[in-house]
């Protein structure tokens, strides 16, 4: 007969039991705070005006979710969380809040890491100081403001300069290598992860994508609100000096610069021009990794929002991948294309950073040659039936599928990993059509004895063209040999030995009258 409990102790297990399910389940994520707050799209300014940004209305973000968690040290409270005027400290902070946030979110899902490299929190002073300028430190973000024209610019009030200042802190924690390194390509590096950090967090927002689709009509590679960087700062630092950023913007992702060794750049140069300063150096890696967003972007069947939210996500994947996976070393960005290509991603970002950084490993040399290797096999209209028959043929050699003029259910710019030992290029021929003839060295033979070949209108012989030597390291016991060339006196001819073992030496050097 089951006994009867007390009510003691019916409910001295039930707080047991309550405890035990509180310790073993997972500590979930803070509650989302309800009601909405302002803040900029992505900042104060547009294109070459201080102001004319757009504000939206965004959900109140919470700094400390994990993973990444933020904190706002200055100013110390956070106000009230309700849409504010723009122009007021508390629409400043809640604009720096949201961006802070909407960056880290996009990151973490992407991130090996999942921690600062400063520690638990992340510390953010918004309002560190008077100058036109925003930096991150291993202590944290930190923030300015200045005066330019009778306007007083913050810099932590732009969502660009926020994400870009948090891109040094991601870059940081999953590579905090690349922090001290004495290189300027890696310190470049470092500046121009900031911009796309910037790129990427600004196309998580639905009105940011419908508006750039609106401007660029599809086309991503044009100028556009997206590739233009912190316009507002930009603006107020070329009050004091004209040449030192864009005439719209502080820097434009779209820009015709190639890479250069930077020893071979100056030191300072204005902004239409390149030189060895990280900031400005940055522009050749911007460039080509916008490059390669578009080039993604024009390759989906539809250009549209969702479309451009996926290419943004594979983009910020393919950046991680190859980050963490090259080598440290001074020339960086030629390091990073070819840590990338070892993944099963697109190849067109892959062929404009090949193009515009410099890249000139094998990995990468060889993605860029079975791109124009696809295209040249692809057949023409205008091509001959047998020919294009012919193309096919040598192309299937190569272990890869034939392309396709219609698309299937993989994207369009899906390419199988590169195969290095499976794939053979034809062979070079002459425009007649003959194949070009190797140069061959013919050896002397080994049982002449004649030191020199009797043609006396060239003598003494070229070094290239004189018998060389095939006596071993160490020499044996040699005796010397008349010559038998008939030269006169007057005629210089080679010494010849002939060792005991019987086998014939020549020594160049060691010559005299005879």
């Amino acid at each position: 007969m089951a006994k009867k409990r007390s009510k003691r102790a019916s409910k001295t297990s039930a707080r047991r039991s309550k405890r035990k399910g509180t310790a073993g389940a997972a500590v979930p994520r803070r509650a989302q705070p309800k009601g909405v707050i302002n803040a900029w799209e992505d900042d104060p300014g547009a294109g070459a005006q201080p102001s004319g940004g757009q504000v939206i209305q965004r959900p109140v973000p919470v700094l400390r979710d994990q993973p990444l968690p933020l904190r706002i040290v200055h100013p110390a409270s956070a106000p009230e969380a309700k849409p504010h005027p723009p122009g007021t400290a508390e629409f400043r902070y809640w604009t720096a809040a949201e961006a802070l946030r909407r960056g880290a979110d996009f990151w973490r899902a992407l991130l090996p890491g999942k921690s600062w490299e400063v520690g638990s929190i992340l510390p953010v002073d918004l309002d560190f100081g008077v100058d036109l300028n925003a930096f991150y430190d291993r202590e944290g973000l930190k923030f300015f403001h200045g005066t330019a024209a009778g306007r007083t610019v913050f810099s932590g009030e732009s969502p660009d300069v926020v994400c870009h200042e948090l891109g040094h802190a991601l870059l940081d924690s999953f590579k905090p290598q690349l922090f001290d390194a004495a290189s300027i390509e890696v310190a470049a590096f470092h500046e121009s992860f900031g911009d796309m950090s910037a790129i990427l967090s600004a196309l998580q927002l639905p009105s940011v994508r419908e508006g750039v689709l609106a401007e660029t009509a599809g086309v991503l590679r044009r100028s556009s609100r997206l590739s233009r960087l912190a316009e507002q700062l930009g603006w107020a630092i070329r009050q004091s000096v004209p040449s030192a950023v864009e005439p719209d913007c502080l820097r434009n992702a779209v820009n015709t610069f190639f890479y250069r060794d930077p020893d071979t750049l100056p030191t300072m140069a204005p902004a239409t021009s390149l030189s060895s300063e990280p900031h400005s150096f940055s522009r050749v890696f911007t460039g080509a990794f916008f490059e390669g967003l578009a080039g993604m972007l024009a390759t989906t069947d539809t250009k549209n929002e969702a479309a451009l939210l996926q290419v943004s996500q594979d983009m910020g994947t393919i950046l991680v991948e190859g980050i963490s996976a090259a080598s440290v070393v001074p020339t960086f960005m030629s390091r990073w294309p070819p840590a990338c290509s070892l993944s099963r991603r697109p190849d067109s970002p892959l062929k404009a950073m090949k193009r515009r950084c410099g890249a000139g490993s094998s990995a990468t040399a060889f993605c860029r040659l079975r791109w124009r290797w696809r295209r040249r096999m692809r057949p023409r209209a205008s091509q001959p039936l047998q020919q294009a028959q012919a193309n096919r043929r040598r192309f299937q050699r190569c272990n890869f599928p034939w392309p396709s003029m219609a698309s299937g259910s993989r994207p369009s710019w899906f390419m199988p990993p590169p195969n290095p030992s499976a794939f053979r290029l034809p062979a070079r021929r002459l425009p007649s059509g003959r194949r070009p003839r190797r140069a061959r060295i013919r050896r002397p033979s080994l049982s002449s004895r004649i030191c020199c070949d009797g043609d006396d209108s060239r003598w003494p012989k070229p070094l290239n063209q004189r018998p060389k030597s095939y006596a071993p390291r160490r020499r044996r016991p040699t005796k010397p040999i008349p010559t038998n060339c008939d030269a006169k006196e007057d005629r210089w001819c080679c010494a010849g030995f002939v060792s005991t073992a019987g086998l014939i030496t020549v020594e160049y050097r060691r010559s005299a009258p005879v």
